[in-house]
């Protein structure tokens, strides 16, 4: 669910960025360009674009990590014990 959140920031970030670059009079479905004043439009998208960008990867990344067993946060539901370890080799 939370990488929704990111490809929603990355497409509104890059539509606004392309809007604003283009320098059309129109304010589409942009987010930033309704909320904010004119000069913050492209700071704003570059910011939403790595923020979106970043929750993304790092989801993937985790996700991934998680895969293998590593443990990445506080977790209720997973951990990585010696359980599959026959009896001879725990210490």
């Amino acid at each position: 669910m939370i990488e929704v959140l990111g490809i929603i920031l990355v497409v509104q970030g890059v539509g606004g960025f392309i809007n604003r670059v283009a320098e059309s009079s129109s304010k589409s479905w942009f987010v930033q360009l309704h909320l904010l004043p004119d000069w913050l439009h492209i700071p704003v998208s570059v910011v939403m674009v790595l923020v979106g960008a970043g929750v993304v990867l790092g989801d993937m990344a985790r996700k991934r990590r998680s895969r293998w067993g590593v443990v990445v946060g506080p977790s209720r539901f997973f951990s990585v014990t010696t359980a599959r370890l026959p009896l001879s080799r725990r210490e």
